[in-house]
């Protein structure tokens, strides 16, 4: 089964597009000050600043005995996010 958008659904898609790409951006700035936090606290899980309090945890887990698990029926569920994909590489209204 296949939905057929119209013009101003195109909206939609190139703003999906674009918040897309600022979280990838964010999320790499994210991830490159963790990383610099986490190379200064070394093995210290908690730090602190005047303004700050950083807390970097672990989880243990205990041991598990091996387990067999029982077949399971296939079934099919709908995802929860869509993917969005410029068909052309078109730079107007970006």
């Amino acid at each position: 089964m296949t939905y057929e958008f119209t013009d101003d659904d195109e909206q939609l898609f190139k703003t999906i597009a674009h918040v897309d790409e600022q979280m990838r951006l964010l999320k790499e700035l994210k991830d490159k000050a963790t990383l610099e936090i986490q190379k200064k606290m070394g093995n210290a899980t908690i730090g602190t600043h005047q303004n700050w309090h950083i807390r970097w945890g672990s989880k243990s887990y205990k041991a598990q005995p091996e387990k067999i698990i029982p077949a399971k029926d296939a079934y099919t569920i709908r995802n929860k996010t869509i993917q969005v994909k410029r068909l052309e590489d078109d730079e107007e209204g970006n």
